[in-house]
């Protein structure tokens, strides 16, 4: 896979989705057993497929951060927690794709004026985005904006998204340019996923599916509209929604609540399963733990016994 250049296949929505809280979750349930049925071939292919993608794009997950403004939910926190909770335990590369897309279209929105987001995103496929906000590329300023060049590890999406929302220090030239307490300053630019080359290095026993590939930008030109500094507060933004950046680092414990729901549905069925054949599974079967155990023995000693005549 080195060497490939990942390029979002774009196609329009049949009807716009419901952000209601209800109707997403109704949404989510009714993926999951396309979700299921494909997780051998998104393991094996290590990136999910194109029809895939595009029903939650069609569901408006990936645009649940998005103002609505233009034409996303601005979900309130919880809704998208119960979301990301749900995704997740339908199946956990799906959940890590929107996790992953949501919090890179946050930063990016909390940057970004509505007018440069807008060009960004015309279509709906094209609200599927990666990022990192660690900052290893190196953005020369220029005029009408800076060429970026970089390399960056983990581009969770990267086969798959259109957009990519990069961190990169600043350079005058040869100068690194410092911020007023004298430390490097650094800009997040937004651009086209097809700038990113990506080198295949996502061989891991869990999580595969995710494609988190690393990847590099050589001499990319990002325009001003495209590029903002540090934000603590967005200057854009008077939405509760956009004044608080980790909104989507809270939602990892959603996901990891929602995996931790599937494994214990799956093992309850593994559980049932092999009592119904009547075999016991590796290992015997769970043991009530020690102190119970020891608890039913001494309730069994204190039983009054019955006399004999």
């Amino acid at each position: 896979m080195a060497g490939i250049v990942p390029r979002g296949c774009y196609y329009p929505s049949v009807n716009p989705p419901s952000y209601a809280r209800e109707d997403l979750l109704k949404a989510v349930h009714a993926l999951a057993p396309a979700l299921r049925a494909a997780a051998d071939e998104v393991e094996s292919r290590r990136s999910l497929t194109e029809p895939l993608v595009q029903a939650m794009v069609d569901a408006g997950l990936y645009r649940m951060f998005l103002p609505k403004t233009l034409g996303g939910g601005e979900v309130e926190p919880r809704t998208y927690f119960d979301v990301m909770e749900a995704l997740a335990q339908a199946d956990s590369t799906a959940g890590w794709s929107v996790l992953i897309s949501t919090s890179t279209m946050t930063s990016t929105v909390r940057g970004l004026t509505d007018e440069a987001l807008a060009a960004m995103l015309t279509e709906p496929r094209q609200a599927v985005m990666f990022g990192s906000g660690v900052p290893r590329g190196r953005a020369v300023a220029v005029p009408g904006g800076y060429r970026l060049t970089g390399a960056w590890t983990q581009g969770s999406n990267i086969l798959i998204a259109a957009w990519a929302h990069v961190s990169a220090h600043v350079y005058d030239g040869e100068t690194k340019r410092l911020d007023g307490d004298g430390k490097p300053f650094y800009v997040a630019c937004a651009v086209p996923a097809s700038a990113a080359v990506v080198t295949d290095t996502w061989h891991t026993t869990g999580m595969r599916g995710t494609g988190s590939h690393d990847y590099a930008m050589t001499d990319v030109f990002v325009p001003d509209e495209r590029v903002h500094g540090p934000v603590d507060r967005s200057p854009h933004r008077t939405e509760p929604l956009y004044q608080f950046a980790m909104w989507t680092h809270v939602a990892h414990a959603a996901h990891a609540v929602g995996i931790a729901r599937a494994a214990s549905t799956s093992s309850s069925r593994s559980r049932a399963a092999s009592r119904r054949r009547g075999t016991r599974p590796r290992g015997g079967w769970p043991r009530a733990p020690r102190s119970r155990r020891r608890s039913r023995r001494r309730k069994r000693s204190w039983a009054p016994r019955a006399r004999t005549c």
